[in-house]
């Protein structure tokens, strides 16, 4: 089989649109569907039904589980043959979650493209379960995340560790607090216990996110009840909503640190940390362990390793 045929067919099963796959691609639509052609000419099955919309076969469905592991080989045999040559030269895909992602890059790709100028490095921002989706299968090189990550493959390297906060809405302290609101706000920066914040509404993201999971198994095994008013994907929304009051948000330690950067004036949304040590998340960048770990991969791991320890030693804190 051809290489090539093979990565277009890839593309077109993921898309399971001519159209887009040609664009992702950059051929045309009528170059692709004759690659496709060829491919099943060669192999003697056909690999999509074309109506009512376009779907994988038994064949395709096969076919693709079989060259996903091929391409994936493919690109390993590349990296090590690119660090033998000592070109410094391949490719670096790293997953991490739009949220984490904007501190966590600004602080790391700088430096390292700068000294890595012939690594073309990819970003693929996404959730929780779909980069440990994407490390497994060797769609991405290295996944920065909270742990745990239950993968036998994976091995994880330590970067920091994180604390959870809870955004409180100026309005709801003033009115869960009256006359004493600017002393309960010094005094749970330091530190807050949720119970003085039981029975009051409160923004999620869905479940599955990690600093969603830490948080509930904090307030599940303190027996501690809040009132969840609403759900959804976007943090950037939740902290919006909750500056315009409608609820308590809970967030990892690089949102905070995100938010502060760019905070003018009186702050809407005060940020407080849990108390609890047990809520405390581990950031780590993992990589699968059945997978070739490129020099530079394990560069990267190394830079983002020595620059948040150097953080951490200048201000004194975690991040």
């Amino acid at each position: 089989m051809n290489l090539l045929n093979i990565q277009y067919f890839v593309t077109v099963a993921e898309e399971l649109n001519i159209t887009k796959a040609a664009k992702r691609l950059m051929i045309s639509q009528q170059s692709l569907s004759n690659h496709i052609l060829r491919l099943e000419k060669e192999l003697g099955v056909q690999l999509f039904n074309r109506s009512p919309s376009l779907s994988l076969t038994y064949a395709g469905t096969r076919l693709l589980r079989s060259v996903t592991q091929i391409l994936d080989l493919n690109r390993q045999i590349a990296a090590e043959m690119d660090d033998i040559r000592k070109h410094k030269r391949g490719q670096l895909t790293v997953g991490i979650s739009h949220t984490r992602g904007r501190v966590f890059l600004p602080k790391i790709l700088p430096d390292f493209m700068a000294s890595h100028p012939y690594v073309d490095i990819s970003i693929v921002e996404g959730g929780f379960r779909l980069l440990q989706e994407s490390l497994l299968h060797g769609k991405i090189d290295l996944f920065v995340g909270l742990a745990p990550i239950l993968l036998d493959e994976v091995e994880t390297v330590e970067i920091l560790q994180e604390r959870v906060f809870l955004g409180v809405p100026h309005k709801l302290m003033t009115e869960l607090f009256s006359s004493d609101s600017e002393a309960k706000i010094k005094q749970f920066s330091s530190g807050v216990d949720v119970k003085a914040f039981s029975g009051c509404p409160f923004l999620m993201q869905p479940p599955g996110n990690r600093t969603r999971t830490i948080f509930e198994r904090h307030i599940r095994q303190n027996d501690i009840k809040i009132r969840s008013v609403l759900q959804m994907e976007s943090i950037e929304t939740l902290y919006e909503l909750s500056c315009a009051g409608m609820g308590i948000t809970v967030y990892s330690e690089m949102f905070v640190e995100y938010l502060r950067m760019f905070s003018k004036g009186p702050a809407p949304v005060h940020f407080f940390p849990l108390n609890d040590p047990a809520t405390l998340g581990t950031l780590v960048i993992a990589y699968n362990r059945e997978h070739y770990l490129s020099d530079a991969a394990a560069e990267f791991i190394e830079a983002a390793t020595d620059v948040f320890r150097r953080l951490k030693s200048e201000v004194g804190s975690d991040l």
